[in-house]
């Protein structure tokens, strides 16, 4: 495994094993942004404020969302995302579908909150 390649797959460890501690001592669940904060007209322009995650879609298609909780039920962690478009779909994402600067976001602001 290359340098560049391990140092990654820390990262990646190290933010994971982060978050999942910190959702266990403190119930399981965390939200960066309240359904009514969601619901606010002025949501929009808070989207960037949060962690991202990427999906791709049918033909290709690229969406974007705004990571607004996390949550871990049977030691399966899930990051509720919140469509960046004008539809606001959601989707939760698994860990193995958050690329490591999502998941340092999340640690990040995690950290913050303790």
């Amino acid at each position: 495994m290359s340098d560049f390649t391990r140092k990654y797959q820390e990262l990646r460890d190290e933010s994971t094993k982060y978050i999942v501690e910190f959702l266990k001592n403190n119930g399981g669940r965390y939200e960066f942004a309240t359904q009514e904060e969601i619901e606010s007209d002025d949501f929009s322009d808070k989207l960037w404020d949060y962690p991202q995650a990427t999906y791709i879609g049918k033909h290709d298609f690229t969406y974007y969302y705004t990571i607004t909780s996390i949550t871990m039920e049977n030691d399966v962690v899930w990051f509720n995302g919140v469509c960046m478009g004008e539809d606001s779909d959601e989707y939760n994402f698994g860990l193995l579908e958050m690329d490591v600067a999502g998941l340092c976001d999340c640690a990040d602001l995690l950290t913050i909150k303790e």
